[in-house]
């Protein structure tokens, strides 16, 4: 008291069911430098200052002691509001999504993650958790200044990811620091299940990756890095984290697809091409948001969602057409059957297109291409006096690759749920007039079932965006 670090102050205690004043001691300026306060690099301070303390002597004296960023009352604000500020500047900082209150609710999935403590703050006073007694948004928050002490977020964190499904690698924005590793380089960690901490306060939280697999070779930068992925990396979907030193990112849901399409194509007369082609998908479509309250992908309601190279197709080619012109008759005759698959930078299979995020909508041009099934023509003629006779008997190669839909009148769409699960649909081409033995028309259809999302971000625990 005799030194000025301390002075008498009047709280409020609880007892018989009222409010009652009560007599304690409360700390001023000067006791930082007494009790030789020191703060770790990353934390920030909560105070609710009374008594006419001044901000300015409170800030000098803790950023003397080593603390960035401050954040005070100096009006009476509600203990109700300062315990769920507090509460949920955390649970936004270490991406629990742990919120409890009922004030204001927070619309997930997706998940939040960590968004640094100025993009918090300021998500946290437009929800009035920062007000003061009389509804007044008066809170004060000082960050540090000077960029070398600046620290906002914990790092590291992803925002999104996308696959180049041609090298193929990964490629992650968000923030990842400097690295930190003394003896081991930042690494980006795919496959396997996220852990969850045994720290009660980050029980919600995304824990260190175990069980995955470390993708080769990276260009790390402080916003975004890239690593090479083997052809079984992520193949059928996964989650991916970045590591730096001894702290591990927010844990990133890679969904998967696979999708079989029954592609039927028939020419007047009964040909008929039947192929099975298998759709490879895996793709980031949690949402990313800038903001906690932010749009999703920032406002861009499409995306672009290409297949992987495990797409693959099998064919079957059968059933013959005729027609007798005089006296020679020509048959035209279908078989074969056989497949083609995919390859990275080789995507003989595949299925490009724009995804519109909000609707669930993918709108892709599929093509196969590289097979052919076989075509027999065999001509014949009946002579009175030899009887019939093989005028031209042939065998040429019939490609069977198809590019669907061939003219964009009719949009080929697949349609997801709420959840990511594919639902069953169809497409029919519109006819297209061939030449074969006359005049013919040739129709195409695609039929596809349900098929669930596997890693679907709506169902999965952990991936906070």
């Amino acid at each position: 008291m005799s030194s000025g670090a301390l002075a008498y102050a009047v709280s409020w205690r609880g007892a018989n069911g009222t409010w009652q004043p009560h007599t304690c001691p409360a700390i001023t300026p000067a006791f930082p430098v007494l009790a030789g306060w020191s703060f770790p690099t990353e934390c920030i301070a909560i105070l609710k200052l009374t008594g006419g303390s001044v901000l300015a002597e409170w800030d000098s004296a803790l950023r003397s002691a080593g603390l960035r960023d401050l954040f005070t009352w100096d009006k009476p604000v509600p203990w109700q509001h300062m315990l769920a500020f507090a509460d949920d500047l955390l649970q936004i900082e270490l991406g629990t999504n742990n919120f409890d209150g009922c004030a204001a609710r927070q619309q997930t999935p997706p998940r939040l993650r960590g968004y640094g403590v100025g993009a918090t703050v300021e998500y946290l006073m437009n929800r009035r958790l920062a007000d003061d007694a009389g509804g007044k948004a008066q809170a004060v928050y000082l960050p540090e200044m000077s960029p070398s002490g600046h620290a906002s977020g914990l790092v590291p964190t992803i925002d999104s990811v996308t696959i180049n499904e041609d090298d193929p690698y990964i490629a992650l924005t968000g923030q990842f620091g400097r690295e930190q590793g003394l003896t081991q380089a930042p690494e980006v960690r795919v496959g396997g299940t996220p852990a969850r901490p045994a720290e009660p306060l980050l029980a919600r939280a995304d824990g260190p990756v175990g069980g995955g697999d470390k993708a080769s070779g990276r260009a790390w930068r402080s916003d975004g890095t890239q690593a090479g992925l083997r052809r079984d990396q992520l193949a059928r979907g996964g989650y991916v984290q970045v590591v730096n030193g001894d702290r591990w990112s927010n844990a990133v849901q890679i969904t998967f697809w696979e999708i079989p399409i029954t592609v039927t194509s028939t020419i007047t007369g009964g040909l008929t091409l039947q192929r099975t082609v298998t759709l490879t998908l895996r793709a980031d479509v949690r949402g990313n948001r800038l903001q906690p309250d932010g749009d999703r992908w920032n406002g861009n309601p499409t995306r672009g969602l290409v297949t992987s190279a495990d797409s693959r197709a099998v064919f079957t080619a059968s059933a013959e057409i005729s027609q007798t012109v005089g006296r020679d008759t020509a048959t035209v005759s279908w078989s074969g059957s056989g497949g083609v698959a995919s390859a990275p930078s080789n995507r003989v299979v595949s299925g490009d297109g724009t995804l519109d995020w909000a609707a669930r909508r993918w709108k892709p041009v599929v093509s196969v291409a590289a097979a052919s099934s076989a075509q027999r023509t065999l001509v014949m003629r009946f002579a009175p006096t030899v009887g019939t006779v093989v005028l031209r008997d042939t065998t040429e190669p019939k490609p069977v690759s198809f590019y669907e839909p061939t003219l964009q009148l009719t949009a080929l769409e697949f349609v997801f749920d709420e959840r990511w699960g594919l639902l069953a649909g169809s497409y029919a081409n519109a006819a297209e007039p061939v030449t074969l033995l006359g005049d013919r028309t040739r129709t195409t259809t695609l039929n596809w079932g349900a098929v669930p999302a596997s890693y679907s971000p709506v169902d999965g625990a952990f991936g906070g965006v």
